[in-house]
């Protein structure tokens, strides 16, 4: 065979060999988020409203007994009071009975005649008749001039 030819490959390069540069930028510091700390979390284990309606009712309870207390000594009161009004009635009964033995109305009589005094029947009676004013209302103006007279008087 023949020699073969020896090809070689010759490769062109346009430009020059020499390699790129490429400018080396500063390095960016990546964007950091800031940290995520775990909130704490609360729990309340009883509920608000729970709360304060057990506060109510145990204001109320309060109030209730209070009540019933003052009840009982205004019950209390009330049977003293009642105890002193029948003593009185009956001190008063005793007492106009001793009243009425005391006088006598025949001397009670003969004392008002010796002292010029007429009995009812022997009185003269008189009739006066009197005749009302009549009403008449009075105008605006004459309101606002007795109010200003009350007023600067």
């Amino acid at each position: 065979m023949a020699r073969k030819q020896e090809s070689r490959y010759i490769q062109y390069y346009v430009g020059t060999a020499a390699p790129k540069l490429i400018p080396q930028q500063p390095k960016k510091n990546k964007t950091k988020l800031p940290k995520v700390y775990k909130q704490q979390s609360y729990t309340v284990q009883v509920d608000p409203l729970a709360l304060g309606g057990i506060l109510v009712s145990a204001v109320m309870l309060i109030l209730m007994v209070v009540g019933i207390f003052t009840l009982r000594n205004a019950r209390q009161e009330l049977h003293t009071v009642q105890e002193q009004v029948s003593t009185l009635q009956s001190q008063n009964l005793q007492l106009e009975e001793d009243y009425h033995s005391r006088y006598d109305l025949e001397t009670v009589k003969e004392a008002a005649l010796g002292l010029g005094m007429i009995p009812v029947e022997e009185a003269q009676h008189i009739t006066i008749s009197v005749s009302a004013e009549e009403f008449r209302e009075n105008t605006l103006w004459e309101r606002i001039n007795i109010f200003l007279d009350g007023l600067f008087a």
